[in-house]
């Protein structure tokens, strides 16, 4: 996510949650599923790839950095701390 590269994942474990905190990755059910989700993003324009690769990139950015890391894990500590 880091490079804008999209992401397609098996539907199960913390990338379901990845999914909900971003709606940047894609998730399959079955083969099938996967199979069908990667021909549809390669049916898209070089413009829509684009555009999700941006927002791929964005979502990390705004999830997964090292500062939201220390930032959400102080504001967790601070919560302790005044409970």
């Amino acid at each position: 996510m880091s490079t804008g590269t999209p992401v397609l994942a098996s539907r199960g474990g913390g990338n379901t949650t990845v999914e909900q905190d971003t709606h940047a990755i894609t998730l399959y059910d079955n083969i099938d599923d996967c199979v069908n989700k990667l021909n549809e993003f390669l049916k898209l324009s070089e413009k829509e790839k684009s555009a999700a690769r941006k927002k791929i990139k964005q979502a990390y950015e705004q999830n997964y950095t090292l500062d939201v890391f220390a930032q959400n894990y102080a504001n967790m500590i601070k919560q302790v701390i005044n409970s």
